[in-house]
């Protein structure tokens, strides 16, 4: 965190994420609720988001990740929360977004991959055509 950055690294396969200046301190403040829970400092490599099924909604498991299921069902339920509802509202979509409002202000594909944590200028490439085709489609 002292770069400001995630590292979003599996074996053979390493890239990291900027993150924005106004998600730092939210994103810090999670850190140091996880360490106290754990009565430790957390070491670099700890999973940001862990899932914790101790307890809550009547089961239990050991498992310290959260499934694409679980996770696109708490998404959903923090954009209802937020007013955001609709069929294809989803991190996704909150990603794309994101890219695209990156894109419209003129982020380099470099600043692409940096902002999004992608692992090549390619994808940064591929990602900014989509963009272009899916702007020049006509609104319904």
């Amino acid at each position: 965190m002292t770069e400001g950055t995630v590292d979003l690294s599996l074996t053979g396969y390493a890239h990291r994420a900027r993150l924005l200046d106004f998600a730092l301190p939210a994103l810090r403040t999670w850190l140091y609720v996880q360490a106290q829970r754990h009565a430790r400092s957390l070491p670099g490599e700890w999973k940001v988001f862990e899932a914790d099924r101790s307890s809550g909604f009547g089961r239990h498991s050991g498992q310290t990740m959260l499934s694409a299921s679980s996770i696109h069902r708490r998404v959903r339920q923090i954009l209802a929360l937020s007013g955001i509802a609709g069929e294809r509202a989803c991190a996704q979509t909150l990603r794309n977004t994101y890219a695209g409002l990156l894109i419209d202000e003129g982020a380099s594909d470099a600043h692409l991959v940096d902002c999004l944590g992608l692992a090549s200028t390619r994808t940064a490439r591929r990602l900014r055509d989509a963009y272009s085709i899916h702007r020049q489609r006509p609104t319904p």
